[in-house]
Order: C-alpha cells, then sequence, then structure tokens
C-alpha cells in the first residue's frame, strides 16, 4: 500500500488511518449465502456479525475494473469507522475473495456489514441495491418484466453477459486441465499393465521351476498377486504423498493472488489409490493366464 501511494505511513496509538476512503455496504442474509463461494477464512452469519459488531473485508477490490490486492486483513483485527455519532469499533470476523461491487472513485478497500449494523453506523440509507438471481439461463422474459417496473431513478445492470463470459473461460480452462489429467492417468494405467506384464514373464522360468517343486497354480496366483499389490500400494502412497505436496505448495505459493483455499484431496486420493490396485489387480490375469497354460517343461526352457 505504501509502496502504491508513495505516502508516508503515520501510525498513532497503535492506529493507522489511510487518506484513501474505503466503501462500506451491507448485506442480508441472502446475499451472505451467494458469498459463500468466496469465503477465505471465517464465518457468514448475520446473527453472530450483529452478536460481536462484526465486519466482512474483501481481499481484492475493484476499481473502474481494475482489481488490486487489498491490506492483509486478519480475523480478529479492529477497525475503527468514523460515523455521524462518533467512532464505531467493529471486529472483522470474516475474508471474502472479492465481490461484485466496482467502484468509480479510488477506494483502499470494501467492507461489508448487516443491514442492522449499517444502519447503526450511517442511519438510514437513501441508496439502496437489490440483487436478483434468475434460475434459468436467458430468461429474457423475467428480465423484460423487471425492466417495466423501475423508472429513470433506478439504475439497471445486467450482468449475465459477464457472467456468461467468466463461466465460458472456467469450462475451457476446465476442459484443458482434466484433458491433461485425463491424458497422464492414461500413461500410467498403460504404464501399469506393461509393467506387470514384462514382470511377470520375465519370472516364467523361476515360475515353472516353482511348480516343478510341488506349487499349485493357485499358489502362484496368490503370490503374484500380492507382489503386485505390494507395488500397487507402494507407488500409490509415494505418489499421493509427492501430488498432494505439489498441490499444497502451487495453491498457497504459485497461485497465492487468487486468494484459493487448499483442502486436503480426500476423495481424490481414495480415487487413485482403488484405481491403481484395480488396473494393477487386472493386468496381471492375462500374463499368468498364458504361464499356467504351458507345460513345464516348456517353461523351464522359456
Amino acid at each position: 500500500y505504501k509502496k502504491q501511494l508513495d505516502e508516508k505511513i503515520l501510525i498513532e496509538k497503535g492506529l493507522y488511518t489511510p487518506s484513501i476512503k474505503s466503501l462500506l455496504v451491507s448485506y442480508d442474509q441472502q446475499q451472505l449465502e451467494w458469498s459463500k463461494n468466496d469465503l477465505i477464512d471465517g464465518e457468514l452469519s448475520a446473527e453472530k456479525l450483529n452478536q460481536k459488531n462484526g465486519v466482512i473485508v474483501v481481499s481484492k477490490h475493484f476499481t473502474n475494473g481494475i482489481d488490486t490486492q487489498n491490506v492483509n486483513f486478519k480475523l480478529g483485527d479492529k477497525i475503527l469507522f468514523q460515523t455521524p455519532n462518533g467512532e464505531k469499533e467493529l471486529t472483522v470476523m470474516a475474508i471474502l475473495r472479492q465481490v461484485p461491487i466496482n467502484s468509480k472513485e479510488i477506494a483502499l478497500t470494501t467492507f461489508i456489514t448487516t443491514e442492522e449494523l449499517f444502519t447503526d453506523l450511517l442511519g438510514e440509507a437513501s441508496f439502496k441495491a437489490v440483487d436478483i438471481k434468475i434460475k434459468h439461463k436467458n430468461d429474457e422474459k423475467v428480465v423484460r418484466q423487471i425492466k417495466d417496473m423501475i423508472d429513470e431513478t433506478i439504475t439497471f445492470l445486467d450482468k449475465r453477459q459477464k457472467n456468461d463470459e467468466i463461466n465460458k473461460t472456467f469450462l475451457t480452462f476446465a476442459v484443458f486441465i482434466y484433458g491433461f489429467v485425463l491424458a497422464i492417468a492414461l500413461v500410467s494405467i498403460l504404464n501399469i499393465i506393461n509393467t506387470m506384464n514384462t514382470s511377470i514373464v520375465a519370472k516364467t522360468r523361476y515360475l515353472g521351476v516353482m511348480r516343478a517343486t510341488g506349487m499349485t497354480c493357485k499358489q502362484i496366483n496368490k503370490m503374484v498377486i500380492v507382489e503386485s499389490m505390494t507395488y500397487a500400494t507402494s507407488g500409490s502412497v509415494v505418489g499421493c504423498i509427492l501430488g498432494t505436496m505439489l498441490q499444497k505448495l502451487l495453491i498457497v505459493k504459485g497461485f497465492s493472488d487468487l486468494n484459493l483455499i487448499w483442502e486436503f484431496p480426500l476423495g481424490q486420493i481414495i480415487l487413485v489409490i482403488v484405481t491403481c490396485i484395480l488396473v494393477t489387480r487386472l493386468s496381471v490375469i492375462l500374463p499368468l493366464k498364458k504361464i499356467k497354460s504351458k507345460e513345464i517343461s516348456e517353461a523351464l526352457t522359456t
């Protein structure tokens, strides 16, 4: 913040008063529910915000369509608001990644509180906004009805086109990423099949000796399956550990500007382990069948 504004930071009595004002808006419970997709930390509850004089801060603030990273607020930080009734102290209880609010004037950040606290801070506001979500895409009939209900004193903003562009961009990115992951998965599966097939074929003479000394085909099956499951389990565990560490590093460090939240990928880990074990188990069926179809003498001379 200091580098961007090139101003001298003055802190008096442990408090910093910025030279640029911030935006303060109020949300009702429905708007708080919609904002949960962008929640970085904390809890979005109108009841708890009212009880504890809570405020929500936004990590990225939009000014004339340009998003900038804000002050690194943390839960529990205290913020003093200058109101017509004097100073009011509010506590940071949640942090959002971003909100659909674009300021034409330069602002330090955006604060969100409940309608009750907003009225308590500033009194009854003359400016009010209504957010409407349409369930069905491109529902022109509903949009026309809304437009017919308002007059020139109300500003109507239609964000469907912008949201549609965002969704298409996300879809394109998702297709690329998941396509890349699918290609890696196919290569891994083929590698497992080839490795197990090569490993069993290379043991043809050894398995022939085992059969010659009295080992039954059922015992050979168990021995090969145990060996293959050992490979699959150890490989899956090592791969999942390294993959999880890499994923966390990329999200926390590589994409820190996006304020993404890393969660332990338990579902993906279970899917990877189960897939590896299943593919490994199936990959030994055909080579084992070929070896058992050979006579012992033929297997010993292979």
